[in-house]
């Protein structure tokens, strides 16, 4: 098929493509609920991956876990950390990187970065462990994220975060390709990456607004475009300044609770608390004709919480007079 003045198989069309998503709970790799992972043997002749029964963490050491016996396996432990050792990584490990799914055409294995801010690819082929110093040598501020991707139609082995850039880690020797990006903060905006056979867009978004840059394969920026969001942008200012703090869920798949944040605008949240309990006082006063011992109570109800303190108080006291009738 020709697109663009350019030849482009059917084939490379159907298989030459990858979108990942982020948002910003999901570029901690440390934030996992637990960090263990299961190491594929990449060899194993079958044709489609089995689940091992071991689970890895690497800290201190490689150590493998049975997980049927809940026992460590000091045999294998002993055997990928020596081999660690012998490349020169440099333990405590700071950050573990794979893909945990079997449901994989095949097993790449993990990115460990050693405390020396140095990426080693880990792998095991015939139950022996590979271990390469990939050669990339980061800053002092670590990988926020490494995505892997065990794809074998695409020519990168995943997406690098560090320092607010993103890099393509290729297949050809490890080396870097660094995708256009006018600015990106992990831990608060949203990333969207997209490959086809032409084009790498990438989209990065936030509540201010969304940046979309297109590049070619070689990573030549081709165009770009940023669409504000107004009306979100003074919604959720407005929001930020009524209520002082908003109940959360927690962001991460699994363990779920309710925690509390500050909004952006807390110090005029709580100004706007002490008049609501100016105007609270005023009412009460009117309605009971006198300030009661529990009004100091809901006044300081009121100074912290605001409108979800008002809507509260109104409601248990709605609550009280249907009882009483």
């Amino acid at each position: 098929q020709n697109i663009g003045g350019r030849e482009i198989p059917i084939e490379k069309a159907i298989n030459f493509r990858d979108t990942i998503r982020l948002s910003p709970h999901m570029t901690d790799m440390t934030a996992a609920r637990v960090q263990l992972f299961p190491l594929f043997e990449s060899e194993s002749g079958f044709t489609s991956l089995e689940f091992p029964q071991e689970l890895f963490s690497i800290k201190e050491r490689m150590e493998f876990i049975n997980a049927a016996e809940n026992r460590i396996d000091e045999e294998k432990s002993a055997l990928f950390t020596q081999a660690l050792l012998e490349a020169d990584f440099a333990f405590p490990s700071k950050n573990t990187a794979g893909n945990t799914n079997p449901r994989k055409p095949y097993d790449f294995g993990y990115f460990a970065l050693d405390s020396k801010d140095e990426i080693y690819h880990i792998y095991q082929a015939k139950s022996l462990p590979v271990v390469k110093n990939t050669g990339i040598k980061l800053s002092d501020n670590g990988a926020v994220f490494i995505i892997v991707r065990e794809n074998p139609n695409i020519p990168y082995y995943g997406l690098l975060c560090y320092n607010g850039e993103v890099y393509q880690i290729l297949k050809d020797g490890y080396k870097l390709l660094k995708l256009n990006l006018n600015s990106y903060n992990p831990y608060r905006q949203g990333f969207i990456f997209m490959l086809d056979p032409m084009h790498i867009i990438v989209k990065t978004s936030d509540e201010a607004g969304e940046s979309i840059n297109v590049a070619t394969l070689e990573g030549e920026l081709v165009k770009e475009h940023y669409t504000a969001y107004e009306r979100s942008i003074y919604a959720a200012a407005v929001y930020d300044a009524v209520f002082p703090f908003i109940l959360k869920n927690n962001p991460y798949k699994y363990g779920e609770y309710i925690y509390f944040s500050l909004s952006a605008k807390y110090r005029i949240a709580f100004i706007v608390c002490a008049v609501l309990a100016v105007f609270y006082a005023v009412f009460y006063k009117k309605r009971v004709g006198r300030f009661t011992a529990g009004f100091a109570m809901e006044e300081l109800l009121i100074i912290l919480g605001g409108v979800y303190a008002v809507s509260a108080i109104f409601l248990l006291d709605g609550l009280k007079t249907k009882k009483g009738c």
